[in-house]
């Protein structure tokens, strides 16, 4: 039998006549298989097999075999015509006397345009001097058989079949090839070529290269490999079934795996990730599928299991097998669906993108579930069970279940019943999750988990209970339609997350299922459309889409209607409405761009645009294009791969802990002086805030004036500053500048902007004292930039100012800032979560960063921090990463968080009176920038610009005789007003249909004034 993807080879030493494995009691097994004796010549020229077969036939025996395709030109029994053809099939007998049939054919190859004859698409060709001959090229038994073949070729040319043994012989002419192979086989398969061959024995084995002259080259690297091979699954499974195995080359684009060799196409053999894929895969058909063979009444476990030994292996091998099993999870929801849906049991070749989805990769989970259920020993050894009691056998999936049964001694049969016979997957949920805490003070989580499907499944689910501290792991039973799971721990959860590993064969919830080209091209109903000027670079690509199934619609005939139930490729720039779709629009100068994203009117389905520079550049990759479904986002320039990407998402289905009702007596409430008298061995000191509220700035104050006063050496990190300022800084604490200064040169209200006055107690407490204030912050123009569009679109000077470990790994912070996001993003003008993501987590890096080196370079320190409590509630934003650097001993103290509270929210919780905000001068104005001026574009009711007679549309140009330059100084120059103060403005004014005036006013007196506006900076307060 033939593998499809890579193998075939058989070598030209002679090897010895003992078959070291073949045991008695197998070589008598054998015997019961009819000897089929094939004598084979090779016409190259007219692409012709001329051949002879004979076998024994007893006396009333009666033996059909398959000539399909095949001219047969006589078959005889002791000089006697015998047997009679129908339908491609040759039956002999009964015949009244014992003796030899035999059988005389040609099978001719007509001339195939491009391929030589016959063509590589039929599986049997002859090209110039090479040949290959899978199926239907000579007479075959319809079951298992014993075939010894003899092929007379060329001289300068070698045959390859499968053989144990191979005899050559040689007139200067002709090559004579035989071939010894005795165990019993479906089939036969024979190639031939002008061979450069390279071989080498290991371990009792004989591996061989068979490569044309051009790529010889090639193999010591591909002997090299096949060792490793050798090693890895006789480790695994047992001794190697033959006794040679050989990588054999060929001039079409095929890869197949027989037993003894593997044939790989000429172009696929260059390709340098072949030896640590491809090969590896075939090299394991020699056991499954070449020496255990497959019953294929009960379907084809062949392909899932060898991709799991294999691709997955390797691949888990690295550390990405989550990732394999999320590709395969991904791989079926996109093609799977409708009437393509089949069962394993109905599994027999993969013929399309649908059917491998099921076979190899439904296949391939449902033996690492297995794995999972019986464990690992049991699974080796039941993998070698199977091997021993198959060999050289059809094998169905009962014999498969009857022997894991056996090995593991568990009941096994429910487990193969549902996985092989049914056409769905399970569909998983999590309706509720709620702890409560017991008697013990253990916590009793119950989750209440839904299957989907209407008939459920019995499975076996691993859970994670996430909190403080360590993740908490489970396994969980399921068998019923909802169920109520209970798990104890020792710490309270606020997250469980279901399959988060991809163990279980399940349908993917939307946040994990992400937007990949592969959604595209298997959607059930997928459209069309050619956008912008260039209509013609789409001309090719738009009639492979029609063939493909796609429908072509016009840009006009997109709706929201037609979206919701379709995916939709998107060919040239996007125009129109269409934009919003696709925003930010890339188009490349030189190559081919291709996006793809979720549907916004329906989250299962996506929308993708593919923009080229050039025809030329877009023919180049057509072939190839559809080939990279696992992908997000692509990028080629001349034809070849320079940018991929897959778009992260959710592991696991998540849902958070609903807590029970909590409280505290009041007499059990901790003085600040003793959280102190307890933080103050702390390295690092956050004394958290809400940017906005008196009360948080008053205790930060008093926490910093405390830990003084108790002669803890003091440094403070503030989150308001950002570090290309820190020089400014350093001069203001040193009295070289004075306060304002300090705030022009270190931007603070551009770059902060809450009213200075929380703060310059602080600031002043350590000028005054000698306490260093260090700046923490990343530059918000780095930040900004990364909101917008992600860490990948900064410079290399940009990307130089940010720590060089930027950790996204904290999915438990991801969903916290999901959570902020969902409320502020529109306010934010923000349009990606994960661009907003790396921001923020930049912003927590460079700042974790900060207060590491500030605390190397003084290592007698103490570090208090005045920071937003986003950044450090759970640990998660600046504690963590600082800890990473080395720093364990940190305090974190949450003023009031204005939420249930949470013990692992923080070490400590402070509850500060409520205090009024320090008086601010304000004009009570809406001020646009434009043409170098500020332009009131709305005076507030009652406000000081009102009463000084500021009207809507007068440009300011001066505050208190200077000139105002931007909004910025303005702030700084109101400031610097008190209570009561008033200010001289100059104005333009401008008069329709009259001179503009000059205008020198009034304004004030400033007092304490509400006008409902917020600072406009987004920020991590909470």
């Amino acid at each position: 039998m033939k593998y499809v993807l890579i193998t075939l080879a058989c070598l030209l030493v002679v090897c010895h006549v003992d078959h070291i494995w073949a045991m008695e009691t197998g070589r008598q097994y054998y015997d019961r298989y009819p000897l089929f004796h094939l004598d084979i010549g090779l016409d190259f020229k007219k692409a012709v097999v001329n051949g002879l077969a004979w076998f024994d036939l007893e006396s009333g025996g009666k033996v059909s075999l398959d000539i399909n395709g095949i001219e047969v030109l006589g078959v005889s029994l002791a000089g006697h015509d015998v047997g009679h053809m129908v339908q491609g099939m040759l039956t002999i007998g009964p015949v009244g006397n014992s003796g030899r049939v035999e059988i005389r054919f040609r099978k001719m190859f007509p001339e195939s345009s491009g391929t030589g004859y016959g063509g590589a698409d039929t599986g049997d060709f002859f090209t110039g001097d090479s040949a290959v001959l899978l199926d239907n090229w000579c007479p075959t038994f319809p079951g298992l058989a014993r075939y010894e073949l003899k092929v007379r070729v060329p001289a300068g040319v070698t045959a390859v079949s499968e053989a144990d043994k191979v005899l050559v012989k040689g007139d200067g002419t002709t090559r004579s090839f035989s071939f010894v192979f005795p165990y019993p086989r479906p089939g036969i398969s024979l190639v031939a070529g002008p061979y450069s061959i390279s071989s080498t024995h290991y371990k009792g084995i004989e591996i061989a290269t068979y490569f044309f002259k051009e790529d010889e080259g090639l193999a010591a690297g591909y002997l090299k490999k096949v060792r490793h091979y050798l090693d890895l699954y006789q480790g695994l499974l047992g001794q190697y079934p033959y006794r040679r195995f050989a990588v054999v080359e060929n001039r079409a684009p095929t890869g197949y795996g027989m037993a003894t060799f593997t044939l790989l196409g000429q172009q696929v053999a260059r390709l340098p990730f072949i030896v640590d894929t491809s090969l590896g895969h075939e090299f394991l058909h020699s056991w499954f599928g070449n020496s255990v063979y497959v019953d294929m009444d009960q379907g084809n476990w062949c392909e899932g299991l060898t991709v799991y030994l294999a691709d997955y292996r390797y691949e888990a091998d690295k550390g990405k097998g989550v990732e394999y099993r999320h590709q395969i999870l991904t791989n079926y929801q996109a093609y799977v669906h409708g009437e393509n849906a089949m069962s394993l049991a109905e599994f027999r070749q993969g013929v399309d993108k649908a059917s491998r989805a099921v076979g190899y990769g439904k296949g391939a989970m449902v033996f690492h579930m297995l794995e999972s259920i019986i464990g690992t020993e049991r699974f080796d050894s039941g993998l070698r069970a199977f091997i021993k009691e198959f060999m050289f056998r059809r094998a169905s999936w009962s014999d498969i279940e009857s022997v894991f049964s056996r090995v593991s001694g568990e009941k096994l049969s429910g487990f193969f019943d549902q996985w092989l016979h049914r056409r769905d997957v399970p569909g998983l949920e999590i309706k509720s999750a709620r702890v409560r805490t017991l008697f013990s003070g253990k916590k009793e989580t119950e989750i209440e988990i839904l299957q989907t499907t209407e008939k459920p499944y019995d499975l076996s689910v691993p859970v994670v209970l996430k909190g403080a501290g360590d993740d908490e792991r489970r396994i969980i039973r399921i068998s019923k339609g909802s169920e109520r799971i209970r798990l104890v721990s020792d710490k309270e959860p606020w997250e469980v997350v279901v399959d988060g590993a991809f163990d279980v064969m399940r349908g993917l919830h939307d946040e994990e299922y992400p937007p990949v080209l592969s959604r595209l091209l298997g959607a059930e109903r997928r459209l069309f459309v050619v956008s912008g000027h260039d209509r013609g670079i789409y001309k090719g690509i738009a009639a492979i889409l029609r063939e493909k199934g796609f429908l072509y619609k016009r840009a006009e005939e997109l709706d929201h209607r037609v979206l919701s139930n379709a995916s939709l490729l998107v060919l040239g720039r996007p125009q129109g409405h269409m934009l919003r779709l696709f925003w930010p629009v890339e188009s490349p100068e030189d190559g081919v761009v291709l996006k793809v994203l979720d549907n916004p009117f329906n989250h299962m389905q996506v929308v993708a645009n593919l923009q080229a520079s050039s025809a030329q550049e877009l023919d180049m990759i057509i072939p190839r294009l559809f080939h990279y479904g696992k992908y997000s986002s692509l990028r080629f320039e001349n034809g070849k791969v320079v940018a991929k990407s897959i778009k992260k998402t959710e592991n696991g289905i998540r849902g958070r802990v609903a807590r029970e009702p909590r409280g505290i007596a009041a007499r059990d409430l901790t003085p600040m002086g003793r959280i102190l008298d307890t933080v103050s061995g702390s390295k690092v000191i956050y004394v958290a805030e809400k940017h906005d509220r008196m009360g948080d700035h008053m205790a930060q104050f008093e926490a910093i004036k405390g830990l003084y006063d108790r002669g803890i050496p003091l440094s403070v990190g503030m989150e308001m500053f950002q570090r290309p300022f820190q020089g400014v800084i350093d001069q203001y604490m040193a009295g070289r500048i004075n306060e304002r200064q300090f705030l022009e040169k270190t931007e603070y209200f551009k770059r902060w902007g809450f009213n200075y006055r929380f703060y310059r107690p602080i600031v002043e407490f350590c000028k005054k004292n000698h306490i260093p204030l260090v700046a923490l912050n990343l530059r918000s123009e780095i930040s900004k930039q990364v909101a917008r569009e992600g860490l990948a679109s900064l410079s290399k000077e940009e990307r130089g100012q940010l720590p060089k470990e930027i950790d996204l790994s904290n999915t438990a912070y991801r969903d916290r800032l999901q959570e902020i996001y969902d409320e502020h993003d529109a306010m934010a003008g923000l349009s990606n979560f994960n661009n907003f993501f790396e921001a923020q987590v930049c912003w927590d890096e460079t700042m974790a960063q900060s207060i590491s080196d500030f605390l190397k370079d003084h290592p007698d320190s103490h570090m208090v921090v005045i920071v937003g409590m986003g950044h450090v509630m759970y640990r998660y934003g600046i504690p963590d990463r600082v800890e990473r650097r080395g720093i364990k001993a940190q305090s974190v103290i949450v003023n009031d968080p204005e939420t249930a509270l949470e013990p692992a929210m923080a070490d400590y919780f402070m509850f500060s009176p409520e205090e009024e905000a320090p008086f601010v001068a304000r004009l009570g104005v809406m001020l646009m920038p434009s043409k170098g001026h500020l332009v009131v574009k709305d005076v507030m009711p009652g406000s000081p610009a009102m009463q000084g007679g500021i009207k809507s549309g007068d440009i300011l140009l001066a505050f208190d005789g200077q000139p105002v330059k931007d909004i910025y100084a303005l702030k700084l120059d109101l400031f610097f007003k008190k209570k009561g103060q008033r200010a001289r403005l100059k104005i333009k004014r401008i008069i329709r249909f009259a001179p503009d005036k000059i205008l020198d006013l009034e304004t004030g007196p400033f007092e304490p004034f509400s006008f409902g506006m917020s600072p406009g900076h987004h920020h991590m307060s909470r």
